[in-house]
């Protein structure tokens, strides 16, 4: 019965380890079409993974595993990434990437 306390005691401690997104790169965008990067630069290869999470919490491992490819991102200049794999289950979540840095989108009222 104790080792069933203690092991309910750090269940909480476990699901804390994760990544967090930096502010900074909140802004880094995701994409799955290779179109999208086409005439932007190529960084590096980036990824992320969350493999102390899983089970119930998958997509609290996904979220940091992709939080890990986009604090990278950032880290090293880029603002976009092109998904390579993704996958994500009951043994936790597994990203990778291509970083690239992209020229700014216009926006809506500056392309009018």
């Amino acid at each position: 019965m104790k080792r069933i306390a203690r092991t309910l005691l750090l269940l909480p401690l476990v699901a804390c380890a994760t990544t967090k997104l930096k502010p900074e790169a909140a802004s880094v965008r995701i994409t799955a079409n290779p179109e999208t990067v086409r005439g932007c630069k190529f960084l590096q290869n980036v990824s992320g993974s969350d493999h102390w999470n899983g089970g119930l919490a998958q997509g609290t491992a996904e979220e940091s595993a992709i939080a890990e490819m986009k604090n990278a991102t950032q880290w090293i200049g880029g603002n976009v990434i092109l998904m390579v794999s993704s996958n994500t289950g009951w043994g936790g979540s597994s990203q990778r990437g291509e970083a690239y840095a992209c020229p700014a989108r216009p926006t809506e009222s500056a392309s009018k």
